[in-house]
């Protein structure tokens, strides 16, 4: 049956309240003819979040129509709500469940039913939406936002949502309620939440409605780990292999958002526990995680889901391959062929270890990570020096024609190390004698003399090192230099930002040159591992740098009572459009924070007045 109209659905309206509007226009017909108009059917339930029979409701809709399943489905339901966080083919057979007849799994399936966040027992809505509804389109309607379970806020007026006498499921639950004056109260609620908190609720309500509207793709849980490991290491809560330290991490996620928050939201954990959901949530596993949950644990490492979702990352602190063959023996010295490269992590340091081993039997490793281009080209440790080095000194041994510390410039090793191997080529051929000779490296004898000179010496080293170059000049504690050097660089880094001028970026050189050491610390930066890991922390990406002239920007108009207007904060963070969207998000969220402290001051001084 072809209805003869159909109420046009507002932007964000959930699929019930036009169904609900339906029905009112439609005047005092029952329930179970409204639903035989609808879907065919008089047995569909009045399902708010994710509704089934959207294919018989579309099929029934009058002729020229513009509505499909799919733009139901994806803007007037909670699918795009869950469908970013199952599996492709779990997603699909959601959305299909909807759209046919048979819509009693669909809960099981999005994971709703094992989810420990709750639906809403009511129909909620924002007091100031509607007033604004009826005054714009002469009636109101359900927003899908604010129905979405663990939503306390409404983001664009920041005032707590309100609970309509409308229970979910209903009393009859194939009815339709629209939300009139009898089940709406228009008195906005009193605000319980501490400034902060609110801050928070309203910033996480953005997050929701961001995720809404992007009609984001599904993905398995192992990529949401292994980007939520990728962004734990890079903040020092895991090391470099994936263990992740919980305690830290239920310490410090408690105190980002706070118990109170989190227990609202149903969300709360034992930091004590490392079987909690923030701690399962970021191991491997097969769980359905409640996109609120997500939605936390995305703001808390990247500060926000636009900018988790647009930088999906996975750990690489060496980059991705191949890497550069640093065997010096090699024809392919510095090309990009090496594949195999495992990562450990140094337990002093906690920093990443990579151990690179090529076809042609050269392995290395050095501490990372990678900051530059220059440490691409660093060795730290030789393992393995590999048939191909072998040979080479093979062939100059044989040569005869040079020194020791000759061959070692060639070959870019200590002389030391001539010897340890030319020994082990001397008795794996039987075919180098080893003579007694009198003088032996500085006299520029040859090799096959002068290595008798070394023969008594211990020269069986487990590990072999770079070259090393002799010098009168008196050697460095390096390890003393790098504890003074990092205080002198906390000192700096703290003084740039703290200072109450226009921002300055963190960086590499220009902390250097503040502090006289710049040279230093752009050469030299391999010889002071404490304060190159709290650099590697502490600089500022283009875009990060963007983002604190923009909460620079923004406190300062705010001080001066000017408007937080988006062409005024762009124009004094010195920014040009277009934007990114991580710096846009930033915009919003920071007016929001302001907004919201207004608005706690505003009721605070209301209630003041009344007492």
């Amino acid at each position: 049956m072809v209805l003869a109209h159909f109420p046009l659905l507002y932007d964000e309206e959930i699929l019930y309240s036009g169904l609900a509007r339906y029905r009112i226009r439609n005047g005092s017909i029952g329930i179970k003819q409204v639903n035989q108009e609808l879907f065919g059917s008089t047995n569909v339930t009045a399902t708010v979040d994710l509704p089934s029979h959207i294919d018989a409701l579309v099929e029934n809709l009058p002729y020229g129509s513009t509505l499909t399943a799919d733009k139901i489905i994806h803007k007037h339901t909670l699918y795009t709500l869950y469908k970013p966080f199952l599996p492709a083919k779990q997603a699909e057979a959601v959305f299909y469940l909807m759209r046919g007849s048979q819509g009693g799994g669909i809960h099981y399936k999005a994971g709703i039913t094992a989810s420990s966040v709750p639906t809403p027992r009511y129909l909620r809505f924002c007091p100031l939406c509607l007033i604004e509804q009826r005054k714009i389109f002469g009636e109101g309607f359900w927003h899908r936002l604010h129905q979405v379970p663990g939503l306390l806020v409404c983001p664009k007026h920041m005032l707590p949502l309100s609970n309509s006498s409308i229970l979910v499921p209903g009393l009859n639950k194939h009815q339709y309620h629209a939300p009139d004056e009898d089940c709406c109260e228009l008195i906005p609620r009193g605000i319980n939440f501490k400034a902060y908190t609110l801050e928070r609720l309203v910033l996480l309500s953005q997050d929701v409605d961001w995720l809404l509207r992007s009609n984001l793709s599904p993905l398995d849980a192992e990529r949401y780990q292994q980007h939520y490991l990728a962004y734990l290491i890079e903040i020092g809560l895991a090391t470099a292999t994936g263990r992740v330290y919980q305690q830290e991490l239920g310490r410090s996620f408690v105190g980002f958002y706070g118990h109170d928050l989190l227990k609202s939201l149903h969300s709360d954990i034992d930091v004590n526990s490392d079987t909690n959901w923030l701690a399962s949530i970021v191991r491997k596993h097969r769980k359905s995680f409640h996109p609120i949950r997500h939605l936390l644990i995305m703001r808390f490492l990247a500060g926000s889901p636009v900018k988790f979702f647009s930088d999906f990352k996975v750990y690489l602190p060496f980059g991705e391959g191949p890497w550069l063959c640093l065997n010096v023996a090699a024809n392919h010295y510095l090309k990009p062929v090496v594949k195999d490269l495992k990562v450990t992590h140094c337990s002093d340091t906690k920093r990443p270890v990579g151990t690179f081993s090529c076809n042609c039997g050269f392995i290395y490793s050095r501490r990372g990570p990678d900051i530059n281009e220059e440490d691409k080209y660093t060795i730290g440790r030789i393992k393995e020096i590999g048939s191909v080095w072998k040979d080479k000194l093979r062939s100059l041994l044989a040569d005869g024609s040079l020194s020791l510390r000759g061959m070692g410039r060639i070959l870019d090793v200590d002389t030391n190390t001539i010897i340890k191997y030319a020994k082990t080529i001397s008795d794996e051929s039987n075919s180098l004698a080893i003579k007694e000779v009198s003088a032996g490296v500085s006299t520029g004898n040859s090799a096959r003399e002068a290595l008798n000179e070394n023969n008594n010496r211990e020269s069986e080293k487990l590990d072999i090192t770079r070259k090393v170059h002799k010098s009168k000049i008196p050697r460095i504690n390096w390890k003393e230099r790098d504890n003074q050097i990092l205080l002198d660089v906390k000192r700096t880094v703290n003084e740039m930002l703290s200072s109450k001028g226009k921002p300055k970026r963190i960086t590499i050189s220009g902390v250097g040159k503040r502090l006289g050491l710049r040279s230093m610390l752009e050469k030299k930066l391999y010889k002071l591992p404490i304060t190159k890991a709290y650099l590697l922390k502490v600089v500022e990406s283009t875009e990060e740098f963007q983002q604190r002239r923009v909460k620079w920007a923004i406190k300062e108009l705010y001080s001066n009572g000017e408007a937080l207007v988006s062409w005024k904060i762009k124009r004094l963070a010195g920014l040009k459009d277009p934007v990114s969207l991580v710096i846009e998000q930033t915009i919003n969220d920071e007016v929001t924070i302001y907004s919201a402290i207004n608005l706690v001051n505003f009721f605070r001084v209301i209630n003041e007045n009344k007492q």
